[in-house]
């Protein structure tokens, strides 16, 4: 597979983006790095189980307004940053593309791609076990998403007043 390296400085404010997100209350079930073929930006995707609850506008507005007042890393543009349910058509074909790199830590293989038509064509997605930070096989529960989100939404709010 014709693959390329994550520069590293954003493998470190990947990590960092975990931490702060956490930090601010919101625990996604994955975020990792993965890039469309013949696109030249990397795109930082985050599945998280309250899009389909609180909607992905909503989030996207936070994760702005945290952006803005400095408390996400400056060093990831916030438009690289996508967002779905790990229920969700992209959800389910990260998981399966991705669950091989996953599941057998051990194994030469490192990475995967996933296919997936686009509005011009297939669009192929590409990415290395080393650039996940967080996935979690399974969907958080509605009372630990609905809390995370409250957390999330108050201190994303403070910081912006």
């Amino acid at each position: 597979m014709d693959f390329r390296e994550l520069p590293q400085g954003l493998q470190v404010a990947g990590q960092k983006y975990l931490r702060q997100l956490r930090a601010l209350g919101l625990h996604p079930e994955a975020l990792f790095w993965a890039y469309a073929a013949g696109e030249s930006e990397y795109q930082l995707w985050m599945l998280w189980s309250g899009v389909e609850r609180f909607g992905p506008l909503q989030l996207t507005e936070h994760l702005f307004r945290a952006f803005r007042a400095a408390a996400l890393p400056q060093e990831i543009n916030p438009f690289s940053v996508h967002i779905a349910s790990p229920q969700s058509f992209m959800g389910k074909l990260f998981h399966l593309s991705m669950s091989h790199v996953i599941t057998q830590p051990n194994s030469v293989e490192k990475y995967w791609r996933s296919v997936t038509d686009g509005p011009e064509g297939e669009i192929e997605y590409k990415g290395s076990r080393d650039w996940i930070y967080v996935y979690e096989g399974k969907t958080r529960k509605r009372s630990d998403v609905a809390r995370d989100w409250k957390r999330f939404s108050q201190r994303v709010s403070k910081l912006a007043a």
